[in-house]
């Protein structure tokens, strides 16, 4: 429960190709000053690498508990060609999977739970690809999102089925509510099945 913690940790590629991997991680992120005299964040995580996340198959269950805690965390860009995922994100702005640059989702089977308030299952900074797979989406902490992109999110094959009862989050003028999918770009349907059911008036 270390803030920073780190289950598996690598400067370069993190490559899965078969085998289960089973981790948790409940530190909180903050910021710090680093010896340049640059504010920067810190985070826990199960699985960081500071270049390429390529994950051909196996099982991964992952859990982050943690304030900003994170599932896979990945400086660059994340394939997830295969496997079986069972991720849950439970702390505050928790993340399931991150990426910096790009989130390709190219196959695999999904179980993602988002019940910490404002958190994500898959997110990044850059682009989100969902070319694949079959995901299943709980989100029910306030304000959970269940793919959400800064840049776009890309959607050319694939199956999305998402539960939503995350509640609305107020702060002052504004609310953020429980979605399947928010990008703060575009965002570009081609083919695939989204399927989103909401029991409360946040989500969609």
């Amino acid at each position: 429960s270390n803030n920073a913690a780190r289950g598996i940790s690598v400067d370069n590629l993190f490559r899965m190709t078969d085998g289960t991997i089973t981790l948790s991680v409940a530190g909180n992120g903050g910021s710090y000053t680093n010896s340049q005299n640059i504010a920067d964040t810190y985070s826990a995580a199960c699985i960081k690498s500071d270049a390429y996340v390529d994950i051909y198959g196996g099982t991964l269950d992952i859990t982050c508990s943690g304030t900003d805690s994170k599932g896979i965390s990945c400086d660059d860009v994340v394939n997830l060609n295969g496997g079986n995922y069972t991720l849950k994100a439970t702390g505050t702005d928790s993340k399931a999977v991150k990426a910096d640059v790009t989130l390709n989702v190219n196959n695999g089977t999904y179980t993602v739970t988002c019940s910490g308030q404002d958190s994500k299952g898959f997110s990044c900074d850059g682009t989100i690809n969902v070319v694949g797979g079959d995901i299943t989406l709980t989100m029910s902490g306030m304000a959970a999102k269940g793919f959400k992109p800064d840049v776009a999110f890309v959607m050319n094959d694939g199956t999305i089925t998402a539960n939503i009862s995350g509640a609305t989050l107020v702060s002052g003028t504004d609310a953020s509510n429980s979605v399947a999918v928010k990008s703060s770009g575009t965002l570009t349907i081609n083919g695939g099945t989204i399927s989103a059911t909401a029991t409360t008036a946040s989500g969609g």
